[in-house]
């Protein structure tokens, strides 16, 4: 059988059934995420959301990009006002249909966003002149970066490092002497 265009996703998500009950919390987040992805099942976009699978959609195309923010918006009107605040509120960097349900999922596994924020906090909070020793500090960082990263922060490695050098310039004149030096 012949994989369904976008064309055809997209008149299959315009049609898409509300899920029985929005969204309220986390303790409806199990049954809501089934009924969600067994009402995405249905026009066989669940795997544009799925985030354990690749994204399949190519975002520079205009009907992919609508085919995603139809997702998105209907995935939106699943949720209470309180959760779509709660994720508008949380500074996640959501950009796709995927993100939003990925947002959703780690505030409801992980126990919510003030979570996600406090593991964020730390992470960008951290200073070299708060530990003792380089060792210190790196280890720490690491823990920092690895919390974030679990949390679903959208923490790049890229970002990270540029975040450690930042950390790292007062010590970064030191360093260069010492390599000329040596």
């Amino acid at each position: 059988m012949e994989e369904p265009t976008v064309k055809q996703h997209l008149l299959a998500t315009s049609n898409l059934q509300a899920v029985p009950k929005r969204l309220q919390g986390q303790a409806d987040y199990e049954k809501w995420a089934e009924n969600v992805q067994d009402t995405l099942d249905i026009s066989n976009s669940w795997k544009f959301v799925n985030t354990a699978t690749s994204n399949t959609l190519d975002h520079t195309k205009p009907l992919e990009r609508q085919l995603d923010k139809t997702i998105l918006l209907w995935i939106k009107l699943q949720c209470s006002d309180n959760v779509t605040t709660m994720v508008k509120e949380s500074g996640l960097s959501i950009l796709t249909a995927r993100d939003y349900f990925a947002a959703i999922k780690a505030s409801a596994v992980r126990g919510g966003f003030n979570n996600q924020a406090d593991a964020y906090f730390e992470f960008i909070s951290i200073r070299r002149t708060d530990y003792s020793t380089l060792d210190q500090f790196l280890a720490a960082f690491n823990t920092r970066y690895m919390k974030a990263k679990e949390c679903n922060m959208g923490t790049t490695p890229a970002q990270s490092i540029v975040h450690l050098v930042r950390s790292l310039t007062d010590e970064l004149p030191s360093w260069t002497a010492l390599v000329r030096t040596t």
